[in-house]
């Protein structure tokens, strides 16, 4: 009966709504099954009429029980006066048409919007105060009009009576971490700060009390992820964290500036975290307006960021940089994702053999972005890359090409013009090209808009690796 129950839960999740409500009048069983299902996770993005089901469903504790996860985006209150308008005139508009009535749900939302965001805010409190099992919170609190403080009380009141392991943060009044500091959140594991631009960041109280926070988490927590605007002094934020032993995983986007030196706090944070850390990822922004030092610094430090299983790099201009990166974690990288960067089949090349490891290729997972997609790309990858289970390729434009024996690409259309054909006949050759390949997902997408390939140009490509690799499941 069990493996039943799980075989149930695993179809559940690609159920809609309406047809897990329709499971629960089958038996017990399947109806704890749905009500997990829809209620597991629980999102206040709208005000709809699916978040006044939940308001009023979620004051049963019985059914409070049954949330983990919370997504607020409190932003929807700015707009309710709008949608007021709108609701009242639909309301009038049902009391005159005899023919058809509003259901419960619709005089309910009608009721919240009429109301206003106080109304709103009442019936969010009393479900947040039933809420005794969550461990994940995502709390958007940017753009958000002044009637969300009694949400906010409420909700920190429930983060103190759970045991809360991942929290995702976005706010823009850095009042939110002073109310942060006093909750005790001995099980957080997991911590995402995001902020946007505020009048606050010019001030240093701003960023003590932010790392105030980070350092009373901070020695239990196993990811953290940092987004910041360029007008965040990151560099005396870094300066004053203390420890994260426990850090497994980090996530950067920041902003680099003329500020950042070779002896940069920044680079001594990631020196004292690169013992514990398998994954990273570096997202810098305006990374082409700042001072190389910094790139230069971390290229030249090898004992910072070494080991890595997964690494993911967005942005970053110094391709000799990710070239170092990589070299230190040979054998060890199981996942490599470089974006926003087009590469030539000249750079792809380094950065496989980057990767790789003669006595020991781990690599399972490549993500990257080409300038020409061509047989002699997935000839080289399939041939240095044997092992490889999933390649993502966004590419600007395709076309023939070979490798010749220098391992060099030769393109068989003139000057690497845009050449389908070129392309999908040797893919669609027999025997199958990549046979021996053990590649089990690919996804190829065109990252620019180009006018000679077509949807139908694209579905050539597609069906053309469907069969140069067998077995392989197709994502678009």
């Amino acid at each position: 009966m069990s493996n039943e129950y799980d075989v149930w839960q695993h179809i559940s999740g690609y159920l809609s709504t309406s047809e897990l409500r329709g499971l629960m009048s089958v038996n017990y069983a399947l109806y704890d099954m749905a009500m997990d299902a829809i209620y597991r996770e629980v999102s206040w993005h709208h005000l709809d009429a699916d978040m006044v089901k939940s308001l009023t469903c979620l004051s049963d504790p019985r059914v409070a029980k049954r949330v983990h996860k919370l997504d607020i985006r409190l932003w929807f209150l700015r707009f309710q006066f709008d949608e007021c308008l709108r609701i009242c005139s639909s309301v009038k508009a049902w009391k005159t048409d005899v023919r058809r009535k509003p259901t419960t749900v619709e005089t309910q939302l009608a009721a919240l919007l009429k109301g206003g965001p106080d109304v709103t805010v009442d019936a969010m409190q009393c479900a947040l105060e039933k809420l005794r099992e969550l461990y994940e919170c995502v709390l958007d609190i940017r753009w958000s009009p002044l009637p969300v403080g009694r949400v906010l009380r409420s909700l920190f009141h429930t983060l103190s009576q759970n045991n809360l392991r991942k929290l995702d943060l976005r706010f823009h009044d850095f009042d939110v971490v002073d109310e942060l500091i006093r909750i005790p959140l001995k099980s957080l594991r997991e911590l995402s700060l995001e902020f946007t631009c505020s009048p606050e960041l010019r001030h240093e109280v701003s960023v003590v009390r932010l790392t105030q926070f980070a350092n009373r988490v901070g020695p239990h927590l196993t990811m953290f992820s940092l987004s910041t605007p360029p007008q965040f002094d990151y560099s005396a934020f870094f300066a004053n964290l203390g420890e994260f032993s426990r850090l497994h995983k980090l996530v950067l986007r920041v902003a680099l500036s003329h500020q950042i030196s070779s002896e940069s706090p920044l680079l001594s944070f990631l020196r004292a975290v690169s013992p514990h850390l398998t994954t990273f990822e570096f997202h810098p922004r305006f990374s082409y307006l700042s001072d190389p030092l910094f790139f230069t610094s971390l290229r030249h430090t090898e004992d910072v960021l070494s080991d890595l299983q997964v690494l993911t790099l967005s942005n970053v201009s110094d391709f000799d940089l990710t070239l170092s990166l990589l070299r230190r974690s040979q054998g060890t990288i199981s996942e490599l994702t470089v974006k926003s960067h087009l590469l030539e089949f000249s750079q792809v090349k380094a950065l496989v053999l980057a990767a790789t490891d003669c006595s020991h290729n781990a690599l399972r997972a490549l993500h990257v972005e080409v300038q020409v997609l061509s047989p002699a790309v997935l000839d080289f990858i399939a041939r240095c890359l044997p092992c490889l289970e999933n390649l993502h390729i966004l590419y600007k434009t395709v076309c023939g090409g070979h490798l010749d024996p220098n391992d060099h690409e030769t393109y068989t259309s003139a000057d690497g013009a845009v050449s389908i054909d070129g392309f999908t006949q040797p893919m669609l050759s027999s025997p199958p090209r990549y046979q021996d390949w053990g590649l089990r997902t690919i996804r190829v997408w065109e990252g620019d808009v180009h006018d000679e390939i077509t949807t139908a140009d694209e579905e050539k490509i597609i069906h053309s690796l469907a069969w140069a690799i067998p077995g392989l499941m197709l994502t678009q």
